[in-house]
């Protein structure tokens, strides 16, 4: 328990006792909809801020029935809002629980700070990065690499991550220009990515939002992706992103001859990068919390409620 910031952190304990003591105006449950079943809700607002692709069901380490949908339904005409990170996953979230309205997006943010130096670090040529969740492509992007640098002979991989399994890592290890790094601060990961010339993402599931895509943008970093979920807004027109299934032949020809073209193409490479760049640095915590601040003041005037369409 701290106040870091002007937030105050308590336990989960503690919450039946100060959401009283309080008097809450704006309530925002984050993730999981199980709070409802285990906590009172006097406030006055009551807001659903979903990051998975729908509420998350789990309670008590199991599915809540129909993977909780029946829960959604009957506690949403209490509320005042569900709040998503992007337009797919808004989508996803009308259709699963069958909203005419009461869905709003508000995205993440970056810390922007992290990269005001980009211009004053000195970018590696044909570096590649990858910092995902491993499972979500990584397999993908080792089994392109010796390709790719069978074309740019000087392309290097960096991959920053946790850990990886053994027999990844082993796979590795008998690559060349392939460099594990582990687990580094988010400022050091900054620096990494300012490095870097390309975020290469096959992404083979999806992404409601992905902060590290727009990070990779704040670094001018050429990002590549899949077009699929929440990659085609976070990264939209100012990088590349290729239609079809990452473990499919057909994506895999068209990845490496459109990766190769751009890194052969200085020019329209750092057009992505610098159109990226000025992108990202908008997408900062500080305008993010004007837009939390514009979205609560409305509220508190029109006070709306959702109506589910049952």
């Amino acid at each position: 328990e701290l106040k870091h910031r002007g937030v105050h952190y308590w336990n989960l304990d503690k919450i039946p006792t100060k959401i009283k003591e309080l008097s809450v105006e704006h309530l925002v449950v984050s993730r999981y909809i199980h709070y409802f079943l285990n906590y009172p809700n006097p406030a006055k607002h009551t807001y659903l801020w979903v990051h998975d692709s729908v509420p998350n069901f789990y309670w008590n380490g199991k599915e809540l029935p129909d993977k909780g949908k029946p829960l959604v339904k009957s506690l949403a005409p209490g509320w005042n809002q569900i709040l998503c990170v992007s337009e797919w996953q808004a989508a996803i979230n009308q259709e699963w629980i069958g909203l005419k309205s009461g869905i709003s997006i508000v995205p993440n943010g970056i810390e922007s700070s992290y990269f005001r130096e980009v211009d004053k670090i000195e970018k590696v040529k044909n570096r590649f990065i990858f910092c995902q969740d491993p499972d979500r492509g990584l397999d993908v992007l080792l089994h392109l690499f010796p390709a790719i640098t069978q074309n740019i002979p000087d392309a290097t991989l960096f991959i920053f991550w946790d850990k990886l399994s053994e027999e990844r890592q082993n796979k590795i290890n008998q690559m060349n220009n392939i460099f594990f790094c582990g687990k580094v601060s988010q400022q050091k990961l900054a620096i990494e990515l300012m490095k870097s010339d390309v975020w290469f993402y096959p992404n083979q599931s999806h992404e409601t939002y992905c902060m590290a895509a727009v990070e990779a943008q704040a670094a001018k970093c050429l990002c590549v992706a899949r077009a699929y979920s929440g990659l085609l807004e976070t990264i939209g027109n100012r990088g590349i992103l290729i239609n079809g299934e990452p473990s499919q032949e057909e994506f895999q020809k068209c990845a490496m001859k459109i990766v190769i073209q751009i890194l052969n193409d200085e020019t329209t490479k750092k057009r992505y990068q610098n159109s990226g760049h000025v992108w990202a640095m908008q997408q900062d915590w500080n305008y993010r919390g004007e837009l939390w601040m514009q979205f609560l003041n409305r509220m508190e005037i029109a006070d709306p409620k959702i109506h589910p369409e049952i």
